[in-house]
C-alpha cells in the first residue's frame, strides 16, 4: 500500500496567507497601518475524507498508523495493533532538550481492551508458563535477542543475558509471543490474592420524590428487562436491584408470588442485612425469579413522599461493608440528587464563575469520597454513577470516586425519561455488555534510557509504578507519559510494555501484553515526520485534565498555545524556511492548530461560562477518551443528507466491499452551511440534523413523511426517523445506523435544529469548531495569532 493511500488525509503542509498592503501617502502624513493578515479559509486543513474506503492491510512494522476514523485491518509483527496501543512520536529525541523545544510529549496511549475489527489478527492467549526476565520483569516478546543458538536471549527492555526456556528453543514460528504485538498469558495461581468471581451487576436506584417525578426507577427497570437476552454470559452473570430514598429497600418475589419489602431506616451508618446471595439473581439459572420481580417492580406504586435521599457515599459505605466486601462486583448508581442526608453527605456546592487565573477549590472532590473511592477499588468493586437530575449537585466528589474505582461518571442534566432514556437504555446495555475485566492491576516499563513519568486515566495508583482497578472495559484509555533517564544513543530501537494483570467474564486470570518501538534520533525533521497528530492530541488533552487540580485554567490553556508554538518555530527553523506569508506547519502534525482550538472550547476547558457540573462531567469524559473518540470530538463530521440522491458516489448504498458509503463532508463552519440542504453532524457524544429553512419538501415528505420544515418541526414526536418504505428514507437510515455502528461506545442520540424555528442553537453552535464564540477565537484566526506570535519569536531570535 503506498504512503498516498494509506495516509489521505496527508496533503501540502502550508497554508498561504494574503499579502499585507501598503497605502501610498503625501510625505507629512504619518506613515500607514498595514492590513492585518488575514488567512485564506478555503485552504485550511481539515480531516474532511470520509472514511468509507478499506485501506488494506497495516502491518505494524515499519508503517505509520492510519488515522483512527479510518478502515483498515491489522496484521501485528511485533507491535501492538494501533486501536490498542498507539505513540505520540514513532521517533524520539535522544535527548529531552529537544523534545522540549518541539513542545510535543513523549507518551503512549494504551486502550488494552478496544475492540478489533472482524478483520484484524485476534489476539491470541498464550497457554505457557509467562517467560520473564529476571532482572526488569518485562515479559518474552519478538524483540528479545536469541543467541548462542538459542540457548541464551537478551531482553530488548534493559539488556540482560538470559537462559532461554526449553519451550523457546522448539518452533518459534509458532508461539505467539514470538511475533504478535498483543497476546494474553494464563496468570499463575500466585498472581491472584483472591479467587475469581462472577460478574455481578448492582442497580441502586433513587425513588425520593424528584426521582420519581423523572420516572427514573421504571426506566431502569424497563432497561434491565430489555437487556437480558442481550448479556455475553448469561449464566455467569448476576443482578441486583435495590432503591433508596431517606432509608434502604429491597425487594423479593415470596413463595407465593407476592412482592416484600425489607426496609433498613439506620439514616447515620446504613446497614444491608441481605447478602448476595438474598438479593442477586444468576441471569442464567435464576431468570423466571428475576423476570418476576422486574414485572412486579414495574407495576409498584412507590410511596412518592420523601424529598430527600441518602447520599450516594451512605450507600456504597453500606454495599462496601456488608454485602461485596471481599467479593466485588459493579454498583450501577443513579441519582436525582447529591443527598444531603446520612453518612458521608454532600453539602450542594454553590455554582461558581471560575475565575481562571487561581487554582479552583470547586474542582476538588471531598476527602471522605476520595478515601471511599480507594476503599471500593481495594475491593474490587466499581461504581458508575448516572446522575439524572433537575438540581445542581457535587459532581466534584461524585465523578472522582467513580474514576477511582475505574467506573464513569453519567450526567444528565433536567433528566426526562420520554427524553433521554433511549440513551440511557443503550448506556446500560453498553456496561452491561462491552468487553471489561476486573480485579486489574497494570503498569508499563521502558528500555534504559527512558522510564515512566506517571499515567493519565481511571484508576488507582498503586505504588509507584503500577496501577490498579476494580474494573476496565473496552472503552478506556489510559495516557503514559515517558521522561528521559539519559541520553539515548542516536539510530537505535527503544521499546514500551504495558502488562494488564485482570480477570475476563468468563472466570479466567490473564495478563494481556502490548508492545510498542521508538526509534531514536536527532533530527528534528524525521521526528516530526513519525509522529501521530491524533495520538498526540489525546495525550495534550489529558495532560491539560490532570494538570486543571493543580493550575489555574488560563495557564494550561498558555502552555498548550506554547507548545503549539514550539512546533511551528522549530518545524520553520528545521526548513530554514524565512518566507512569513506561509504558515508552516509539519505535514503529519497539520491539524495540531485545529485541534488546539477545538479542544480549548471544550466545556471542561473553555473560557466561557459554563456550569460547574458540567465542565467537570467533560473533564472526566476526557480524561479516558478513546483516541477515536478525541477526534470525532473535536472536528465533528457534517454529512450532507439533503442532496443525498445526486451525489455521485450513492451514498446509502454498498459498495464494492460490502461497505456503507457515506455522504459528502463539509467545514465545521457556519460558512459552509446553506439555507436550502440538510446535514447531520456527528462528534462521538450527539447525532444533530440541521433543517435549512428553505430545504427540499420532497426531502422531508420522502424522510419524515411532512410537507416541509416548518410541519415536521411543529410535530416533534415524529422527528425520529421511521420506515417509510421510500430508497431516499432508506438511504438516510442506512447512514445514521453505519455512523453509530461505527462508535459502539457511544450512543449518539438524535437531536433536531430547525433553521429560524429552533429558540436553542447551543448544540448547532457546539458542532461548529471553527466558528468564533463570545470567549474564544475562531480556527481561521487561532491560527493567525500563533503564526504572527511564531514571526515575532523567530525575527527576535
Amino acid at each position: 500500500m503506498s504512503e498516498g493511500s494509506r495516509l489521505p488525509h496527508l496533503q501540502r503542509p502550508y497554508y498561504q496567507t494574503s499579502e499585507p498592503v501598503n497605502v501610498p501617502t503625501p510625505a507629512p502624513v504619518p506613515k500607514p497601518v498595514q492590513r492585518e493578515q488575514k488567512i485564506q479559509t478555503e485552504s485550511l486543513p481539515r480531516p474532511l475524507n470520509r472514511q468509507d474506503e478499506h485501506l488494506g492491510v497495516f502491518t505494524t512494522l515499519g508503517q505509520l498508523p492510519p488515522s483512527p476514523d479510518s478502515l483498515f485491518s491489522v496484521k501485528e509483527q511485533g507491535i501492538s495493533n494501533p486501536r490498542i496501543l498507539r505513540l505520540t512520536l514513532n521517533s524520539i529525541p535522544t535527548e529531552s532538550g529537544i523534545c522540549s523545544n518541539i513542545g510535543l510529549p513523549i507518551a503512549a496511549i494504551w486502550q488494552p481492551l478496544a475492540e478489533l475489527s472482524p478483520d484484524d489478527e485476534q489476539i491470541q492467549k498464550v497457554e505457557n508458563i509467562p517467560f520473564r526476565c529476571s532482572r526488569c520483569f518485562a515479559y518474552v516478546n519478538s524483540f528479545f535477542k536469541f543467541t548462542d543458538n538459542g540457548r541464551k536471549c537478551l531482553c530488548n527492555i534493559c539488556g540482560m543475558s538470559l537462559d532461554t526456556p526449553e519451550v523457546y528453543m522448539k518452533d518459534k514460528a509458532s508461539m505467539p509471543e514470538l511475533y504478535a504485538g498483543t497476546y494474553d498469558f494464563k496468570a499463575p495461581a500466585d498472581y491472584s490474592n483472591r479467587p475469581v468471581q462472577m460478574p455481578l451487576y448492582l442497580f441502586c436506584v433513587d425513588v425520593s420524590v424528584p426521582a420519581l417525578q423523572s420516572r427514573i426507577i421504571y426506566q431502569v427497570i424497563a432497561s434491565i428487562t430489555a437487556l437480558l437476552d442481550c448479556l455475553p454470559y448469561p449464566e455467569r452473570t448476576l443482578i441486583g436491584l435495590i432503591t433508596f430514598d431517606s432509608t434502604i429497600q429491597i425487594f423479593k418475589v415470596a413463595a407465593n408470588g407476592e412482592l416484600s419489602e425489607i426496609v433498613m431506616t439506620d439514616i447515620e451508618d446504613p446497614f444491608i442485612s441481605e447478602s448476595v446471595s438474598g438479593c442477586c439473581y444468576n441471569v442464567g439459572t435464576d431468570r423466571d425469579k428475576l423476570d418476576s420481580l422486574l414485572y412486579k417492580l414495574s407495576e409498584f406504586s412507590f410511596p412518592n413522599t420523601t424529598k430527600q435521599s441518602l447520599s450516594p457515599g451512605a450507600i456504597l459505605h453500606a454495599i462496601k461493608e456488608h454485602m461485596l466486601k471481599a467479593r466485588g462486583g459493579r454498583v450501577l448508581m443513579f441519582t436525582s440528587q447529591s443527598g444531603l442526608i446520612g453518612k458521608l453527605n454532600l453539602p450542594q456546592k454553590t455554582e461558581i464563575k471560575p475565575v481562571h487565573t487561581e487554582k479552583e477549590k470547586a474542582y476538588h472532590p471531598s476527602e471522605s469520597y476520595l478515601q471511599l473511592g480507594q476503599d471500593c477499588c481495594g475491593e474490587d468493586i466499581c461504581v458508575d454513577i448516572f446522575a439524572c437530575t433537575n438540581q445542581q449537585i457535587n459532581s466534584a466528589s461524585l465523578a472522582s470516586l467513580c474514576s477511582q474505582t475505574g467506573g464513569d461518571f453519567y450526567y444528565y442534566p433536567g433528566f426526562k425519561a420520554e427524553v433521554d432514556g433511549e440513551k440511557l437504555y443503550y448506556q446500560i446495555v453498553r456496561v452491561l455488555t462491552r468487553p471489561q475485566g476486573s480485579q486489574v492491576v497494570m503498569r508499563a516499563r521502558c528500555s534504559n534510557g527512558l522510564s515512566v513519568d506517571y499515567y493519565l486515566g481511571k484508576y488507582k495508583r498503586k505504588g509507584p509504578v503500577e496501577m490498579e482497578a476494580a474494573c476496565i472495559d473496552s472503552d478506556k484509555s489510559i495516557a503514559i507519559l515517558l521522561k528521559y533517564d539519559e541520553k539515548l544513543n542516536e539510530a537505535t530501537d527503544y521499546y514500551i510494555q504495558c502488562a494488564m494483570l485482570y480477570s475476563t467474564a468468563q472466570g479466567e486470570r490473564l495478563i494481556r501484553i502490548c508492545n510498542g518501538k521508538f526509534f531514536a534520533t536527532r533530527s528534528i525533521p524525521n521526528i516530526l515526520k513519525a509522529a501521530d497528530v491524533d495520538t498526540v492530541t489525546n495525550a495534550f488533552i489529558k495532560i491539560s485534565v490532570q494538570n486543571i487540580y493543580e493550575m489555574p485554567l488560563n495557564i494550561i490553556r498558555e502552555n498548550w498555545h506554547s507548545n503549539v508554538i514550539k512546533l511551528l518555530i522549530a518545524h520553520r527553523q528545521s526548513l530554514g524556511d524565512n518566507d512569513f506569508s506561509k504558515v508552516l506547519v509539519p505535514e503529519t502534525l497539520k491539524l495540531i492548530p485545529l485541534y488546539c482550538n477545538s479542544a480549548l472550547k471544550q466545556p471542561g476547558l473553555t473560557l466561557a461560562n459554563v456550569s460547574l457540573d458540567m465542565r467537570i462531567s467533560s473533564l472526566y469524559n476526557l480524561l479516558s477518551i478513546p483516541v477515536y473518540g478525541s477526534r470525532l470530538l473535536l472536528y465533528p463530521k457534517i454529512y450532507s443528507l439533503g442532496d443525498i440522491q445526486s451525489q455521485t458516489h450513492q451514498p446509502g448504498t454498498f459498495s464494492e466491499n460490502s461497505l456503507v458509503i457515506l455522504p459528502s463532508l463539509f467545514g465545521n463552519s457556519h460558512e459552509f452551511l446553506k439555507s436550502d440542504n440538510v446535514y447531520l453532524m456527528n462528534n462521538g457524544e450527539i447525532l444533530l440534523v440541521v433543517i435549512g429553512k428553505n430545504a427540499s419538501h420532497d426531502f422531508i415528505l420522502n424522510v419524515w413523511g411532512f410537507d416541509g420544515p416548518e410541519e415536521l418541526f411543529n410535530n416533534p414526536d415524529y422527528w425520529q426517523i421511521g420506515n417509510n418504505d421510500n430508497e431516499e428514507n432508506q438511504k438516510v437510515m442506512m447512514v445514521i445506523q453505519d455512523i453509530r455502528a461505527r462508535n459502539p461506545g457511544v450512543y449518539a442520540s438524535l437531536y433536531f435544529y430547525f433553521e429560524g424555528l429552533s429558540a436553542d442553537d447551543t448544540m448547532l453552535k457546539k458542532m461548529l469548531v471553527e466558528d468564533n464564540s463570545v470567549s474564544e477565537l475562531g480556527y481561521g484566526d487561532f491560527l493567525m495569532r500563533i503564526h504572527r506570535v511564531v514571526v515575532n519569536k523567530i525575527r527576535k531570535d
